[in-house]
């Protein structure tokens, strides 16, 4: 069996991340987490507005799709989605270990904060409060 071009399959996929076995991405609202060797959606999910990060563990054991709320895969428990209140939504995510990654969340609004959520427990909490950001921009460091 040859190599699928992901790019030629799905042409207005944009990608969120990728690893040797998997691939995730949103095309507009819908986010959808793929297995590469047989193109098997494991995951499917649709936001209020285009997610805005993901990230998927590199030993393909889970994934997570943020924006409006943010939707964990796990290779044991499947889906989950923790929701979120008071209109916060996630701009951008990084991994910080083991099974866990920042967010931050609702840099431009009025509250704004970094949370972090462990993917094992589905642990979610304040971090710390940041300041809001005065412009717009989409790289914002934090």
């Amino acid at each position: 069996m040859g190599q699928i071009n992901w790019r030629r399959a799905y042409p207005e996929l944009r990608v969120l991340d990728e690893t040797p076995e998997f691939l995730l991405g949103h095309s507009f609202e819908d986010a959808i987490l793929i297995r590469k060797r047989n193109g098997e959606h494991v995951l499917e999910d649709d936001f209020y507005g285009d997610p805005a990060c993901g990230y998927i563990s590199r030993t393909h054991k889970w994934a997570v799709v943020a924006g409006e709320h943010v939707t964990v895969w796990h290779s044991k428990r499947g889906k989950q989605i923790i929701p979120l209140t008071d209109r916060k939504y996630v701009h951008a995510l990084r991994y910080v270990g083991e099974s866990r990654l920042q967010l931050l969340v609702d840099p431009f609004g009025s509250h704004s904060a970094i949370w972090e959520l462990n993917v094992e427990t589905n642990d979610f909490r304040k971090v710390q409060d940041i300041p809001t950001c005065a412009e717009y921009t989409e790289e914002i460091s934090w």
